[in-house]
Formats: structure tokens, C-alpha cells, sequence
């Protein structure tokens, strides 16, 4: 999940690992949904964008469709793709991952982020 402004680095617990992984999603549909910051989930393999919400939609100067059909890497400086490619081969095994990042939107303003990455199921 990703959300807008940054607010530094922090490592969550074991039963924060616990918790995540058995959210169910409808429940986090709901908090992506109802949430007034740019949220979205992204699919590790396909590194695409699988759901996004209003706020997201509309800070990122895009369509939903388009959040759907374009690559993460798209949206990530060229120092981000390092950073998310140690993120996608830490396949998520490990606990929850609070970090931030940059990423540029169509008319190449650079939006600091905060990225929360942990299991769900979707």
C-alpha cells in the first residue's frame, strides 16, 4: 500500500506481521476506499497496480484504467527502481516494511511518498 506525505522509516513487530496477514480483504478494501491519502495495492509479480482509491486517482493525474494498466516503474525515478526492486525480491516474506520513496507524476512533479508493504491476499 502506498501513501502520501513521507514520515520516515520505521520496522514493525512480529504480531504486526501476524495481523497483516490476516486482514481480510474486504476489510482493507474498505480502509483503502474510505482513506483521504492516495492508497493503492500493488501486485508483486506483475508489479502493477491492482486497486487504487479516489485520492489516488485523482493526485496521480490519472484514470483508474490507466493505475491499472501502467507499470509501477512508470511512476518511480530511475533511483526508485533499485528500491523496489529489493522490495519485490524480499517477496514479502519478511515483517511489514514502513519506508518512503519519490514518485513522479505525468506532468513529472515529484511526489514524496511513504510505502507500507506487507502480505495480503487479495
Amino acid at each position: 500500500m502506498n501513501r502520501t506525505p513521507p514520515s520516515g522509516r520505521s520496522h514493525a513487530s512480529a504480531n504486526d506481521s501476524l495481523l497483516a496477514e490476516s486482514w481480510p480483504a474486504e476489510m482493507c478494501r474498505h480502509a483503502i476506499e474510505s482513506a483521504p491519502w492516495p492508497m493503492f495495492v500493488l501486485d508483486c509479480e506483475s508489479k502493477r497496480v491492482i486497486e487504487a482509491n479516489d485520492a489516488a486517482v485523482t493526485r496521480y493525474q490519472m484514470t483508474r484504467d490507466d493505475m491499472y494498466t501502467r507499470g509501477v516503474e512508470q511512476v518511480l525515478p530511475p533511483r526508485g527502481l533499485v528500491e523496489l526492486k529489493k522490495l519485490l525480491d524480499a517477496k514479502l516474506d519478511g515483517p511489514p516494511l514502513d519506508t518512503y520513496s519519490e514518485h513522479l507524476l505525468p506532468d513529472r512533479t515529484v511526489l514524496p511518498v511513504e510505502v507500507r508493504s506487507f502480505p495480503l491476499l487479495w
